[in-house]
């Protein structure tokens, strides 16, 4: 009674492994709509909105709109909230944006409300520009928190 077990057992192992090496392209279950090589796109990413933006005016980000300024885009990818390790207490946030100049080349631009509240700098080809959050020199002073101005330094 035992053999039979291992033999029902083995039998199964052997044709579960045959079965995961062989490849549904080649059968009746493979899909019609799509060739092999396009990628499936996430259902849960949401759409891009792209909006047009100057330099030293306020604009309004969020993750779903990507700004698009005149030498490069930026496209906010998120923010966390950290706490300082000499103190605990002191909870800072920071926000994270992705450039992405006309030439394809891209760079992660972090701003950060910890110590001074400074415009974080960033370079695109040869010129230097400043991201400003919270409160803006070029602008109208104080920002929404989904408010930023992009300058050129």
């Amino acid at each position: 009674m035992k053999r039979s077990y291992i033999y029902i057992l083995a039998g199964l192992i052997i044709f579960s492994s045959a079965y995961g090496a062989y490849s549904y392209k080649n059968t009746a279950f493979a899909p019609t709509s799509m060739s092999e090589d396009t990628p499936l796109q996430n259902q849960n990413t949401p759409r891009v909105n792209y909006t047009t933006a100057a330099y030293e005016t306020v604009e309004t980000f969020n993750d779903v709109t990507e700004l698009q300024y005149p030498d490069f885009s930026v496209r906010y990818t998120g923010e966390k909230t950290e706490k300082m390790a000499v103190n605990p207490n002191i909870v800072f946030q920071s926000k994270t944006f992705l450039v992405t100049g006309k030439d394809g080349s891209s760079q992660t631009v972090s701003w950060t409300s910890a110590g001074d509240v400074a415009p974080a700098l960033f370079t695109v080809g040869a010129t230097q520009y400043t991201l400003e959050l919270k409160f803006s020199e070029h602008a109208a002073g104080k920002l929404a928190d989904t408010e930023l101005v992009i300058a050129t330094k």
